[in-house]
């Protein structure tokens, strides 16, 4: 006999909203870049063969490159460990295993697009370049950069009872997206800003080819 949770059960016990989470619209993105897991390794050639960054630009970009494609390698690995999750459990029975395995993947997500973020903003601030955005702007970019923020601090923020009793888990998901204490950030929103570290990604694997104003570059 199978047993059927009540929804009160289940969102006070395991996370908010659990017991209407039944759908997710997570885009896949790796049809837009298939060249993904060779960012680092182009990057490398390129740097030795063809031309390099200079200076702290090097680490920069480097770093950027290794930020980027474990924020889009774990926002895949989040989606297709959710759509396992949708597809084994039931609203009233959920297969909880997946439903954390899915979390874990999802904040590594989140946590290396804040990485990227901050190495990016750093960046451009020597450059003369806006930051990624600007303080309770209510953009995507702000709001993931909270939420990765409400992950990293959430042991911190339990001892000083930041949280209500009803807050079991830093990060959870309903059929919009993502939610946090404070923030939400729909599963597409999330797609938009891992295609976009991507793109820059896909930039910064050739140094010979992208080269930011302040950015120097040099022979091998």
């Amino acid at each position: 006999m199978t047993i059927r949770w009540s929804s009160g059960v289940l969102d006070r016990f395991i996370a908010p909203s659990i017991s209407k989470f039944d759908s997710c619209d997570a885009p896949d993105l790796k049809a837009a870049h298939p060249e993904e897991q060779h960012w680092l390794a182009n990057h490398f050639l390129s740097s030795v063969f063809r031309r390099q960054f200079g200076g702290k630009y090097r680490q920069y970009a480097f770093n950027l490159l290794f930020r980027a494609q474990v924020a889009f390698d774990r926002y895949h690995e989040g989606r297709q460990l959710t759509v396992k999750y949708l597809e084994t459990g039931s609203t009233d029975n959920p297969a909880l295993s997946l439903y954390f395995q899915a979390l874990s993947a999802w904040e590594s997500s989140l946590l290396n697009l804040q990485f990227f973020t901050d190495i990016f903003n750093r960046m451009h601030k020597e450059i003369g370049e806006p930051p990624a955005f600007r303080d309770n702007d209510d953009s995507p970019e702000q709001r993931a950069y909270s939420i990765a923020n409400t992950i990293k601090h959430w042991g911190g923020d339990l001892a000083a009872g930041r949280f209500s009793d009803g807050d079991t888990v830093p990060l959870w998901m309903s059929n919009i997206g993502f939610h946090s204490r404070d923030q939400r950030l729909s599963f597409v929103e999330l797609g938009q800003l891992v295609l976009d570290v991507a793109a820059i990604a896909k930039e910064l694997q050739d140094p010979a080819s992208f080269s930011p104003q302040g950015a120097e570059t040099s022979d091998p």
